[in-house]
């Protein structure tokens, strides 16, 4: 085989392992992230840090510039007793939705007929999540369509710790290759139907239960990772 080929080869070689060391790095430097947060809720017994409140956002789409909120869906769980409270606002938008997303979320232009303002929903959430921390999935997404919100309608900054059960999924279950919400209710048995999903409330207890369950899975197995 010529020199330039085993070159090539080596160079191959080199940046795989650049790749992987990079990304298993990115998955420790997230883990550690995620894990201050859950220490916080292990290491206190007090009310603030005994509750989390799980939430999901229906939207008009996924951009946070262009896009709207229509639905704001939040479970508030006592991590100790497993009690609840419920959050659930319909948003009229200022356009109709498209029939793909009348199709994902199951919402209709009729329904949000009878919605609150955006200003409104958001108010009343804010005093719903207080400074609790909060679970999504996806929580990026969900972060920042809130976020660009708050700045739009000058309701402050959303400084509440937020815990992605996305990231958390990937680094608990490494081994597995799926970890949309779909595939999490399965993994840790937690009663699901299919049809429902994309409802903001059902989507924000579904996380709240899956991370529920993550919670005692990170007790047994924190010391491995």
């Amino acid at each position: 085989m010529d020199a330039w080929v085993w070159w090539v080869l080596f160079l191959i070689i080199i940046v795989f392992i650049m790749v992987k060391t990079k990304k298993r790095q990115f998955i420790r430097n997230t883990y550690n992230n995620e894990r201050k947060e859950i220490f916080k809720l292990l290491r206190y017994s007090d009310s603030k840090y005994s509750k989390v409140v799980a939430f999901d956002l229906e939207t008009t789409g996924l951009s946070a510039d262009r896009d709207e909120i229509i639905e704001i869906g939040a479970i508030k769980i006592n991590l100790e007793t497993g009690e609840q409270s419920r959050f659930n606002r319909l948003i009229k938008p200022k356009r109709k939705l498209s029939k793909e997303i009348i199709s994902i979320t199951g919402i209709s232009n009729e329904m949000l007929l009878e919605g609150v303002n955006i200003k409104n929903a958001l108010t009343d959430f804010l005093i719903f999540i207080g400074d609790l921390p909060l679970v999504a999935h996806n929580a990026k997404f969900d972060s920042s369509m809130l976020e660009m919100a708050y700045n739009k309608y000058n309701l402050g900054e959303l400084k509440n710790p937020i815990i992605d059960t996305l990231e958390l999924s990937r680094t608990l279950d490494r081994d597995y290759s799926k970890h949309s919400l779909s595939a999490l209710v399965k993994r840790y048995n937690v009663p699901w139907e299919e049809d429902a999903h994309h409802r903001a409330d059902y989507d924000a207890e579904g996380t709240a239960l899956v991370f529920h369950k993550m919670l005692f899975y990170f007790v047994d197995n924190q010391t491995k990772f």
